[in-house]
């Protein structure tokens, strides 16, 4: 498919100079015969010089739209790559770069923190003015209830106008705090939902569900002991 679309480019670019070419070979023809017929020797510009000068045009306009297509003038890379999610463990972070995301300040972030019911968000937000090449919002999500948790299962989306994506997680390693780190995401609304099983719970989920289906949400929030739903952006 590629190389058809390619093929076709190419022959449509081709085509423009044959045709303003052909159109001009009548005016050279015209304008050769007049100076034949009144013995004038004059240089004209020959169909193959008007050809090559079409196509060098067709170039630096290709090349002009393509600079002004890939620049940037707010100098944000992360508009050009896709969004992307990655969602660990408090241990999973230990002695990583990630480990800085620990509820202390860090130059070019607001960090704000939130209570919604039995979950505590510490919450990073990158200004986008640094840190490029760190994440856009990174979350921590603790769990502050008294069940006694069995298993999780964890759903990131980013949506806006134009994207719509997101990555989900699950498992039975029960963790202190998991961190939601999202990038490539300006102008976007993140939306978290995590939800947790005590052994009863989890047990009447498994009945309910195929595992050979992927989880469905709505049954976790009807099975689910505690759930989170929050969201990030405007």
């Amino acid at each position: 498919m590629v190389f058809i679309s390619t093929m076709i480019v190419l022959l449509f670019m081709l085509a423009i100079p044959y045709l303003v070419s052909t159109f001009y070979r009548i005016y050279y023809n015209r304008k050769i015969n007049q100076q034949l017929s009144n013995g004038i020797k004059k240089k004209v510009t020959t169909p193959l010089q008007v050809f090559l000068l079409t196509i060098s045009l067709e170039i630096i306009v290709i090349v002009i739209v393509a600079i002004l297509g890939s620049y940037n003038p707010d100098g944000n890379v992360d508009q050009l790559v896709d969004p992307c999610t990655d969602i660990y463990t408090k241990e999973e972070i230990s002695d990583t770069l990630y480990e800085l995301f620990d509820g202390s300040n860090i130059n070019g972030y607001a960090l704000n923190t939130a209570i919604k019911e039995d979950f505590k968000l510490t919450i990073y937000e990158n200004d986008h003015s640094i840190y490029h090449t760190m994440p856009d919002k990174a979350v921590e999500i603790q769990y502050t209830g008294k069940e006694e948790i069995c298993y999780y299962y964890i759903e990131v989306e980013i949506e806006n106008e134009d994207i719509s994506t997101g990555t989900a997680i699950s498992g039975e390693d029960i963790s202190e705090s998991y961190f939601i780190f999202t990038s490539n995401v300006p102008d976007c609304l993140v939306n978290y939902h995590i939800y947790l099983f005590n052994q009863n719970d989890y047990e009447s989920y498994q009945k309910e569900v195929d595992p050979n289906d992927e989880l469905i949400l709505e049954k976790n929030e009807e099975y689910a002991t505690d759930y989170l739903d929050y969201t990030l952006g405007d």
